[in-house]
């Protein structure tokens, strides 16, 4: 029996429009009362996932990639910021895809190159006080960096600097996308899959008891690992390979389908063998 609840949230659980819905909502709490832990596993920065816990019951909560996980009071649990140096990697980084710019995220904060936001917001005026190089602004080291280029989607970028990375493989790092617009770059033990797997260590379960959900390549890994691995319809093609069933889209509802089915199928089984006693 699965009793643990990794989500994803953005294209996943939560409407286009970022929004719970109430039907995602009850089956959460549903799952919650039936003794299920519930864990958001998200590429948000804590200071905007924080805000959704209560709304989700979460015991426990990962954010920025697998990076940071919280307990649901706000305590850290563990913490895994990006290796140093990262000099090396962000020039040849640069050399190799003329255009790339940069953000950093510390959880906490955020800081993007003037190009990052020109990227990401095309039509708004220039920030006068974002740096031109990210480089000399990453200490402390951040959880993360998020990379935009002007060719590129957030999968096929990902895919250009994780071949990179796999010539000059130090330091350590992970590089994924959880967005079609950037990728993301943490520590090689920052991912969601190690994520979901410290927590299950620390409430002594193992992967058959893990019923997980996502939509992007960077929650493929966790859902072939997974008991079960869900993917939403609206899924990328790497999720949609990786998962063990296909639910209907995060604007369907598709999570909250696949939790009441599963919640139904075990008071059934609960039901049954109560019968034979």
């Amino acid at each position: 029996m699965q009793r643990l609840l990794a989500l994803d949230l953005d294209g996943t659980l939560l409407h286009t429009d970022g929004t719970l819905s109430p039907r995602a909502r009850a089956a959460l709490h549903a799952a919650r009362h039936a003794g299920w832990l519930i864990l958001p596993v998200t590429a948000r920065p804590a200071r905007h996932a924080r805000t959704l816990t209560p709304l989700l019951g979460a015991h426990e909560l990962s954010c920025s990639g697998g990076a940071l996980t919280l307990h649901a009071d706000g305590h850290v649990l563990d913490r895994t910021p990006l290796p140093t140096p990262l000099a090396p990697f962000v020039h040849a980084a640069r050399q190799a895809l003329p255009g790339l710019a940069l953000a950093a995220d510390w959880g906490t904060h955020h800081l993007a190159e003037r190009a990052y936001h020109a990227l990401r917001a095309p039509h708004a005026p220039p920030r006068a006080r974002a740096p031109d190089d990210l480089l000399p602004h990453l200490s402390p080291a951040p959880l993360k960096l998020l990379a935009r280029h002007p060719h590129h989607d957030g999968p096929t970028l990902a895919c250009a600097l994780q071949d990179l990375h796999v010539q000059a493989p130090t330091p350590p790092l992970h590089v994924s996308a959880s967005s079609r617009h950037f990728a993301e770059v943490t520590d090689a033990a920052a991912t969601k899959l190690a994520a979901v797997q410290r927590t299950c260590a620390r409430h002594g379960l193992d992967r058959a008891q893990v019923l997980a959900f996502g939509d992007m390549p960077a929650d493929a890994p966790l859902l072939a690992w997974a008991g079960v691995g869900v993917a939403v319809a609206n899924a990328h093609a790497d999720a949609l390979h990786a998962a063990d069933d296909v639910t209907l889209s995060n604007d369907q509802d598709g999570v909250a389908l696949s939790i009441e089915r599963v919640l139904a199928a075990h008071a059934a089984a609960r039901m049954t063998s109560t019968d034979r006693t």
